[in-house]
């Protein structure tokens, strides 16, 4: 809306010039400035005689410590308008008017609209007053509501951000999340532990049962990248005695994010697995190494408790479609990644280079990306090489690929 003077101002003009009608809030504005000498804005319901004073009063606004919500939304409604006219507001002007965009468009909102933050520091300072009052199932909310804002992400992607974002993320790493129990600490939550055993071993035990799921995940709390770990059992036939054996799975930890672990496992050499190969069309889709994974090993290599804690991954694959997998291989480019990134241990109970079966197989390990050798398919030698061997070769052996929820 224009004030009434203007207004009539742009239609004598309009009669006297035979102007085309106006079609924007620009055009009518650049006439009357043109008429007058003067810019004047009606904002929000506000009349402005000059934008200093309408910044001011933005800047005002943004700098209140109690009303960021205020600047939100009065920002939020006005922002295209005021784009919409600023070819008629000097350089410094519009140099102003981007840096309120650049202000707006970097508060933090959390997805319910509970908390705002101007940038990655202030929400820091606010998780560090929550944790030091204990507030321990508030951050845990905060940090959820939080971390899928469009400005978090932008935020925490500049390098300038780096040590604050490594801090908040130390401090979350601090809770134990045990379904709806959020713990300030490893040791609160075992100090819970021991005064249930404590008072009652029957609350304890409902507490491990009730909580199985949570508890898996658990396991990797604090753990960090190159780490081994255990998780599963892998059954296999003894070589010598032809004796079903179940041991623990090693897994070495490849990778970490906010919401899982990747983990690689050790080189399984022995029956059912050296009997798990692909087929001829070197699809990593078909191929049985695949469906053994989905069907028969998940069910045997993990409890109920630790399959509730398998995350799906869609992998992207040379000559097949695409694949939601909860147990998968490394592909060639993944290797070398993971491999520039750590050092992938070898073999976690001896050298490969020196593990023979007692039927000459060496743990080399499949690849799930296919060779540019027809009727070939990637593997990893003993010296940690891509080579290419025949896709039915079942002198290779295995090494598998989960992702881990980090809290359940």
């Amino acid at each position: 809306m224009l004030c009434k003077q203007f207004i009539d101002s742009i239609n004598s003009a309009k009669k006297v010039f035979k102007a085309k009608n106006l079609n924007s809030k620009y055009q009518a504005l650049k006439l009357a400035q043109a008429l007058t000498g003067n810019l004047v804005l009606y904002i929000d319901g506000v009349q402005y005689h000059n934008t200093a004073k309408l910044f001011a009063l933005i800047d005002k606004i943004y700098n209140q410590d109690d009303n960021l919500k205020a600047f939100t939304f009065f920002y939020g409604r006005n922002q295209k308008e005021l784009e919409s006219i600023k070819l008629l507001f000097s350089d410094d002007e519009i140099a102003k008017l981007n840096d309120f965009n650049n202000k707006y468009s970097s508060i933090i909102i959390s997805s319910k609209n509970e908390y705002r933050f101007r940038n990655l520091k202030e929400l820091l300072d606010y998780a560090k007053t929550l944790y030091d009052n204990h507030k321990n199932l508030d951050l845990y909310k905060l940090f959820v509501t939080t971390k899928n804002s469009p400005a978090y992400k932008k935020q925490i992607a500049k390098p300038e951000n780096n040590q604050i974002y490594n801090e908040y993320l130390d401090l979350i790493d601090n809770l134990v999340i045990i379904d709806e129990r959020v713990f300030g600490s490893m040791k609160e939550y075992e100090d819970t532990l021991a005064w249930l055993k404590k008072t009652s071993e029957e609350l304890y035990q409902n507490f491990q049962k009730s909580h199985q799921v949570a508890i898996q995940a658990l396991r990797f709390k604090h753990k960090k990248v190159g780490d081994l770990v255990t998780f599963g059992k892998n059954e296999f036939i003894n070589n010598t005695d032809n004796n079903l054996i179940a041991n623990d799975i090693n897994w070495q930890i490849i990778d970490i994010d906010e919401e899982s672990y990747t983990l690689l496992s050790e080189v399984f050499i022995a029956y059912p697995f050296s009997e798990k190969k692909y087929d001829e069309n070197d699809s990593w889709e078909c191929c049985s190494l695949r469906y053994f994974f989905k069907g028969p090993f998940i069910s045997k290599a993990f409890s109920d408790a630790e399959r509730k804690v398998l995350m799906t991954n869609t992998n992207q694959t040379r000559n097949s479609n695409n694949t939601k997998d909860k147990v998968w291989i490394l592909d060639d480019k993944e290797y070398l990644y993971y491999s520039k990134k750590m050092n992938i241990e070898a073999s976690f109970s001896a050298s490969i280079k020196n593990e023979v079966l007692n039927n000459g197989k060496v743990a080399c390990y499949w690849l799930r990306s296919p060779s540019f050798i027809s009727s070939c398919q990637q593997f990893v030698d003993t010296e940690g090489e891509i080579l290419a061997i025949n896709n039915g070769d079942t002198n290779i052996g295995v090494r598998a690929v989960i992702k881990i929820k980090k809290n359940v």
